[in-house]
C-alpha cells in the first residue's frame, strides 16, 4: 500500500514544480513588457515572488522563449531581452489560462467534503490569486497584431484603412521576408496627404502604442508614425520618424490640420527596420526611438480616450510590423514629466511649413 499512496503525491509534486515553472514564464514575459530585463535581475524578482529557480534552469528558459521568438535579446554576456509581439500574445494567453485554473480550483473546492480539502488546495489557490493580482497591479491590458494571420493583398480586417486630407491610400496586407515577425507585414503604397490606418476595436486615454516600420521609398517623403487618442481620420495625437529628414516629431491633427510641437534629430536610415513607441498619460507623451527616448511633450487638445493606428506622409511605401498597444503607460513621476516637457527639441524646417501656410 506504501508505494500507491507515495505515487500521488511524486505526481502532485511533478505538477506542481511544473505549474511553478509556468509561473516563472509568466513572470519574465510579464517583466519585459514593463521594460528590459536581464539574468540578475529576473533571479531576485522571482525569488522574491516565490518562484526561485537555479541560474541554468533560467538560461535554459530564456534561450527557449528567446527562440521560440517571445523576447528579443540585446548585448553580449547579460545580454537585455524585450517583450516581442509575440510574447504579448503569450502573455496575454497564460492570463487566460490562469484565470480558467481560478475557476477549476473554485469548482473543486464547492464539490468536495470539508474534511477532504488539503492545505495544499487551498495553499496553491492563494497563490495563484496573488500571483495574477501582481500582474494586474502594473498592465491592465496589452495587445498586439503582427498581420500574420490576416489575408494578403487586402487592407487589414478590423481597421479602417483611410486618409486625411486628399489622394488614395494604399492599405493591405503582404509578405515580406525581412519582416521581424515573418510572413506578413502592413504596407501603404499609395499617395495621400496623411495615410492613416486606424485599429477599430482600440479605446485608450492612458497607455503606449509602439510599431516596427521600415521606410522603402519616396521622393517627397519616407515616414512612419504612430497616432493615438484618435478620434476620427481628421483628429489625433501622431509622432513619426522620416527618413528623408533624420528626424522624430510628434505632432496633433485637428480638423484635418496637422501642427508640429517637438522634433529630435537624428539618423532614420531608409531600408531598415525601426522601432517607434509614445507612452502617453494624462496630458504628457514620451516618444521613444529605437528604444532610446527622443523627448516628452505636454499637451491638453485631446484629453478623452481615443483609437491607436499607424500613419505615413506623401509619397512614402513604409512597411509596418508588430503593432502593439495596451494600458501601461511607462512613464517617469509628474514632476519629472514636467521637467522633461519643458525641455527644448531641435531646430530646423519642419515638414509641415506647408500646413502652416494654408
Amino acid at each position: 500500500m506504501k508505494p500507491t499512496q507515495a505515487r500521488p503525491r511524486a505526481s502532485r509534486a511533478r505538477h506542481t514544480g511544473a505549474l511553478l515553472l509556468d509561473f516563472s514564464k509568466v513572470r519574465i514575459l510579464h517583466n519585459a513588457a514593463i521594460e528590459p530585463v536581464n539574468h540578475l535581475s529576473l533571479r531576485e524578482t522571482l525569488h522574491g515572488h516565490g518562484c526561485s529557480v537555479s541560474a541554468s534552469t533560467l538560461n535554459r528558459i530564456l534561450l527557449r522563449m528567446t527562440r521560440n521568438g517571445w523576447l528579443n535579446s540585446a548585448g553580449r554576456g547579460s545580454p537585455d531581452y524585450s517583450l516581442t509581439a509575440k510574447g504579448c500574445q503569450a502573455l496575454n494567453l497564460y492570463r487566460a489560462r490562469l484565470k480558467d485554473l481560478v475557476e477549476v480550483l473554485d469548482l473543486q473546492r464547492q464539490s468536495r467534503a470539508p474534511e477532504n480539502l488539503t492545505t495544499t488546495d487551498s495553499d496553491m489557490k492563494s497563490y495563484i490569486l496573488a500571483f495574477m493580482t501582481s500582474l494586474t497591479a502594473t498592465i491592465a491590458f496589452a495587445d498586439s497584431v503582427n498581420f500574420d494571420d490576416l489575408k494578403a493583398g487586402a487592407p487589414p480586417q478590423g481597421w479602417t484603412a483611410t486618409k486625411t486630407g486628399s489622394g488614395t491610400a494604399k492599405w493591405e496586407i503582404v509578405a515580406d521576408t525581412s519582416a521581424p515577425s515573418k510572413p506578413n507585414v502592413l504596407k501603404q503604397s499609395g499617395e495621400a496627404t496623411y495615410p492613416v490606418c486606424i485599429k477599430d476595436d482600440t479605446s485608450l486615454k492612458d497607455g503606449f502604442v509602439e510599431v516596427k516600420f521600415k521606410p522603402i521609398s519616396g521622393k517627397e517623403d519616407q515616414a512612419g508614425g504612430v497616432i493615438w487618442r484618435c478620434k476620427d481620420a481628421d483628429n489625433y495625437y501622431i509622432a513619426r520618424a522620416n527618413a528623408l529628414e533624420d528626424n522624430v516629431t510628434i505632432y496633433h491633427t485637428v480638423k484635418g490640420k496637422r501642427s508640429e510641437k517637438k522634433r529630435i534629430n537624428t539618423k532614420v536610415a531608409s531600408n531598415q527596420w525601426h522601432t517607434l513607441r509614445v507612452d502617453f498619460k494624462d496630458n504628457y507623451f514620451v516618444v521613444t526611438f529605437d528604444r532610446k527616448k527622443a523627448f516628452t511633450w505636454k499637451d491638453d487638445t485631446f484629453k478623452d480616450a481615443g483609437k491607436v493606428g499607424v500613419w505615413t506622409k506623401a509619397d512614402s511605401t513604409t512597411l509596418f510590423d508588430d503593432f502593439t498597444y495596451g494600458s501601461d503607460a511607462k512613464v517617469a513621476d509628474t514632476a519629472q514629466l514636467e521637467m522633461d516637457s519643458k525641455k527644448k527639441g531641435s531646430q530646423g524646417e519642419g515638414d509641415d511649413d506647408d500646413d502652416d501656410k494654408k
